[in-house]
């Protein structure tokens, strides 16, 4: 039988008796409508993830007892921030949730001059995190990616010298997976981040390319076709993290 997965954010020891109320509680009782001695797994978002069984419940709450601590799926490397235009609400909703799947550390909101406005985007953000943490809590992931206030393009700064940087153009030149081989394979001391840029639907302007080049980001193409933004974003972190299992 399989176990359900539930983020609850505190922290959590063996053997402690602890309560769930509010949404949760309403999701593991109407939802999944589990009974005493019933087994749920609870992850922190941060990496943790729990064992534990219903000892009671009522309308209000559940009491569980936590039986252990159980082990975690190891974060995919390389550590990816993925830089992302806002589209619409649906197609906004499905990249953050496939994104998340393919193992993004932090996504970045990002207003472009084809995107929707920043007063949009800032009312979407909680939003956006709760599909993230949806997402964990389906794929079995333990730690939750951070949704960062949205930002305009032209405000960024420059990336660290160590870290690896690209955006994704139609005209440019480098495929991503000659440049992900590369960064893969490349010496270094430190964790490394990728930095990962993806585009609305109407594309970056030119102003926007020359500043995303600028700050350190290379260009790179992802084929000859034009891709939808919610496609590109799945390409392209399906291309990193095959590079990171074969590295």
């Amino acid at each position: 039988m399989r176990v359900s997965r539930i983020y609850y954010p505190t922290d959590i020891e063996p053997r402690q008796i602890f309560e769930v109320d509010g949404k949760a509680h309403h999701y593991l009782n109407r939802v999944l409508r589990l009974k005493v001695r019933h087994e749920v797994r609870f992850f922190n978002g941060k990496g943790r993830e729990f064992l534990c069984a219903m000892m009671k419940s009522d309308v209000h709450r559940s009491t569980f007892i936590c039986r252990s601590e159980v082990d975690t799926l190891p974060e995919p490397k390389p550590r990816i921030k993925l830089y992302l235009a806002v589209c619409k609400n649906e197609g906004m909703d499905f990249s953050v949730q496939k994104a998340t799947e393919l193992g993004i550390r932090i996504l970045q909101p990002l207003i472009t001059e084809h995107s929707l406005t920043h007063k949009i985007a800032a009312k979407r953000r909680l939003h956006w995190q709760g599909v993230a943490q949806s997402a964990c809590e389906q794929c079995g992931r333990a730690v939750i990616p951070e949704v960062a206030e949205p930002v305009a393009l032209q405000e960024l700064v420059a990336v660290p010298e160590d870290d690896g940087a690209i955006i994704c153009c139609i005209d440019a030149k480098t495929p991503i997976k000659t440049y992900i081989n590369e960064f893969l394979t490349k010496p270094s001391d430190n964790v490394a981040t990728l930095h990962l840029m993806i585009g609305p639907e109407g594309g970056f302007a030119a102003d926007e390319v020359e500043h995303a080049i600028a700050i350190g980001f290379e260009p790179v193409c992802l084929g000859d076709y034009v891709l939808r933004s919610e496609t590109a974003v799945v390409a392209a972190l399906s291309i990193v993290r095959l590079g990171g299992y074969l590295t």
